[in-house]
Protein backbone atom coordinates (compact mmCIF):
# COMPACT_ATOMS: atom_id res chain seq x y z
CA UNK A 1 0.00 0.00 0.00
CA UNK A 2 1.33 3.44 -1.04
CA UNK A 3 0.23 6.52 -0.02
CA UNK A 4 0.06 9.49 -2.85
CA UNK A 5 0.01 13.09 -1.48
CA UNK A 6 0.16 15.67 -4.18
CA UNK A 7 -0.28 18.48 -0.85
CA UNK A 8 -1.30 18.80 2.15
CA UNK A 9 -5.01 19.10 1.55
CA UNK A 10 -5.16 16.01 -1.19
CA UNK A 11 -4.32 12.48 -0.37
CA UNK A 12 -4.54 9.42 -2.03
CA UNK A 13 -4.38 5.73 -0.72
CA UNK A 14 -3.22 3.44 -3.68
CA UNK A 15 -2.32 -0.38 -4.10
CA UNK A 16 0.34 -1.01 -6.72
CA UNK A 17 1.34 -4.53 -7.64
CA UNK A 18 4.37 -5.80 -7.74
CA UNK A 19 6.33 -4.95 -10.48
CA UNK A 20 4.48 -1.72 -11.71
CA UNK A 21 6.28 1.54 -11.39
CA UNK A 22 5.67 4.80 -9.15
CA UNK A 23 7.46 7.05 -11.47
CA UNK A 24 10.52 6.65 -13.84
CA UNK A 25 13.77 8.68 -14.27
CA UNK A 26 13.03 12.19 -15.85
CA UNK A 27 9.33 12.16 -15.35
CA UNK A 28 7.68 15.41 -13.90
CA UNK A 29 6.99 15.30 -9.90
CA UNK A 30 3.80 16.04 -8.82
CA UNK A 31 3.48 13.38 -5.64
CA UNK A 32 4.86 12.82 -2.84
CA UNK A 33 4.64 9.00 -1.76
CA UNK A 34 4.64 7.29 1.44
CA UNK A 35 5.26 3.35 1.87
CA UNK A 36 2.63 1.83 3.87
CA UNK A 37 3.29 -2.35 3.64
CA UNK A 38 5.82 -3.81 1.05
CA UNK A 39 8.97 -2.42 -0.35
CA UNK A 40 10.06 -0.24 -3.25
CA UNK A 41 13.22 -0.04 -4.66
CA UNK A 42 15.32 3.27 -5.98
CA UNK A 43 17.05 2.60 -9.23
CA UNK A 44 18.94 5.03 -11.80
CA UNK A 45 20.26 4.27 -15.00
CA UNK A 46 24.31 4.55 -15.13
CA UNK A 47 25.52 3.57 -18.26
CA UNK A 48 23.39 0.82 -19.78
CA UNK A 49 22.07 -0.57 -16.76
CA UNK A 50 19.84 0.16 -13.97
CA UNK A 51 21.47 -0.03 -10.49
CA UNK A 52 19.73 -0.27 -7.18
CA UNK A 53 20.77 2.59 -4.92
CA UNK A 54 18.52 1.63 -1.88
CA UNK A 55 15.16 -0.16 -0.80
CA UNK A 56 12.48 1.67 1.51
CA UNK A 57 10.21 -0.14 3.23
CA UNK A 58 6.84 0.62 5.27
CA UNK A 59 6.95 4.05 7.37
CA UNK A 60 9.96 5.54 4.52
CA UNK A 61 9.17 8.21 1.75
CA UNK A 62 10.05 9.02 -1.74
CA UNK A 63 9.07 11.71 -4.13
CA UNK A 64 9.29 14.73 -1.78
CA UNK A 65 10.90 16.88 -4.40
CA UNK A 66 7.88 16.07 -6.32
CA UNK A 67 6.22 18.57 -4.47
CA UNK A 68 7.91 21.33 -5.37
CA UNK A 69 7.37 23.19 -9.02
CA UNK A 70 9.13 22.35 -11.86
CA UNK A 71 10.81 19.06 -10.51
CA UNK A 72 11.94 16.02 -12.36
CA UNK A 73 12.57 13.23 -10.77
CA UNK A 74 16.27 11.98 -10.01
CA UNK A 75 15.52 8.03 -10.41
CA UNK A 76 13.19 5.88 -10.63
CA UNK A 77 10.76 4.17 -8.21
CA UNK A 78 10.31 0.68 -8.88
CA UNK A 79 9.51 -2.34 -9.14
CA UNK A 80 7.00 -2.63 -6.09
CA UNK A 81 7.45 -5.84 -4.06
CA UNK A 82 4.88 -7.01 -1.95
Amino acid sequence: MVRIVTNADDTLIASVKAGEHLFREGDPGREMFIIQDGAVELQKKIGDSDERLLTLTAGDFCGDQGLFPATRMPARRGPFRP
